[in-house]
């Protein structure tokens, strides 16, 4: 990823990441190897698109596979500095298929915690006990969001013909899960262009 500081008078960039690198500490991301590149346009303003990864609410109506393993009540909401987004223990299957994938050094067996976390503005990773996806948003105009998504895997190895399964269930989780999103996106987003329309908050709690 490559970060530019237009003007000049950003903050220097490990202290503005410094939050954002803290929580994922635990992952050694210099051993992860890329794999794929998945594309997406979303006909939809980005700041919808960054709102729709950062709450929870929308879950149970629009993600009926992923709420199975990801309760929207089970998510602790990290929001720290530039760094927003959820922890979830039981986010994961406990495999993604019969040969089980590498996975991250000092990450017990039997953890499915996921983490779910945003840059603002436009960067986002979601890391696991066994792989790492990136997603960043680039708006062509104020309707339309292109979206690059990135996934890796845990060392050289994770490459082998013989991980093929669980690293296509794990993108086709993801995939399944961001059109999902997008439909619900794109409804939002044309909800907003009524000129009746003046924001909302659902719930003070989840909303925070």
């Amino acid at each position: 990823w490559v970060f530019v500081n237009i003007d000049g008078s950003a903050l220097p960039l490990d202290e503005y990441m410094h939050p954002f690198v803290n929580h994922l500490a635990e992952y050694d991301l210099s051993l992860v190897r890329h794999h794929r590149t998945v594309p997406f346009e979303i006909k939809g303003n980005w700041k919808i698109v960054e709102e729709n990864f950062l709450e929870v609410l929308h879950l149970p109506p629009v993600h009926v596979r992923l709420s199975e393993y990801a309760p929207f009540h089970e998510h602790v909401i990290v929001s720290d500095a530039h760094c927003v987004g959820t922890v979830i223990d039981t986010g994961l299957p406990s495999a993604w298929a019969s040969e089980p994938l590498p996975r991250f050094p000092g990450v017990p067996r039997s953890s499915q915690t996921a983490k779910n976390l945003a840059l603002f503005p436009n960067l986002k990773i979601i890391v696991g006990p066994d792989h790492c996806c990136s997603m960043v948003e680039l708006p062509s105009n104020v309707n339309l969001t292109k979206q690059r998504w990135d996934f890796y895997f845990v060392g050289e190895t994770s490459l082998e013909d013989r991980y093929h399964e669980a690293r296509d269930g794990i993108i086709d989780f993801f995939v399944e899960t961001n059109e999902e999103d997008a439909f619900a996106v794109e409804g939002l987003h044309l909800g907003r262009l009524s000129p009746n329309y003046e924001g909302s908050v659902l719930s003070e709690v989840w909303e925070g």
